[in-house]
Formats: structure tokens, C-alpha cells, sequence
């Protein structure tokens, strides 16, 4: 995926205060404050839930070490932020969303 040629004005956005999240249909979702931006893969996925009725959520891909798009590593502390301040945007929106951890996907 070719980050940069995302076009925001095509996503669905979620205010946040400070931020910005942008969804990408079907494969992006970027994360935007004053000072960084962070890029990550996401896809449809379907599954059930505890009472076997299922439903569509975006799973969200986070690799072991993410890097802001300009290449510089997310230091803990901003990755935490950056995590907690998605979470509530989501869950805010009803998105339904799930974190995946994988290393073979890189933001």
C-alpha cells in the first residue's frame, strides 16, 4: 500500500480533541495530531460473538515496533497515547474495531 496517496478527503474522520483519525475502506486507517502521523493496515473481518451471532469490524494492524510515517520510531509513552486516544475515538463512533499484533505488516 502506497501510504501518501491515501486521500484523506475520501475517508470517513473522527474528530478527536487534538487529533484526527481517518478510516480507509477497506485497507488504512491513519492517526494525525499536530506533530506526527501514523499509518496503519486494517481489514474487513467477520466474527461471531459469544452468543454465535456475527458481525463486521475492522481489524487494526500493529506491528511489534511502530514508526510514525516519516520513519521515526513511536516512542512508548506516544504509542500508548496514540492506542488510548484511538480506542475511545472508535468506541465513541460505534466503530467496531480489534487491535491485531503482527509482525509482518509494517506501518
Amino acid at each position: 500500500m502506497n501510504w501518501p496517496d491515501l486521500d484523506e478527503r475520501r475517508a470517513k474522520r473522527i474528530e478527536g480533541n487534538g487529533f484526527t483519525i481517518y478510516l480507509f475502506f477497506p485497507h488504512g486507517v491513519r492517526y494525525r495530531d499536530a506533530a506526527h502521523v501514523l499509518t496503519l493496515s486494517s481489514e474487513p473481518l467477520l466474527e461471531e460473538d459469544e452468543r454465535k451471532k456475527r458481525r463486521w469490524l475492522r481489524g487494526i494492524y500493529l506491528p511489534s515496533s511502530l514508526r510514525w510515517d516519516d520513519g521515526v520510531s513511536v516512542t512508548s509513552v506516544d504509542e500508548q497515547l496514540v492506542l488510548e486516544r484511538m480506542k475511545a475515538a472508535l468506541q465513541e463512533k460505534a466503530e467496531h474495531y480489534k487491535f491485531i499484533q503482527r509482525d509482518d505488516v509494517h506501518s
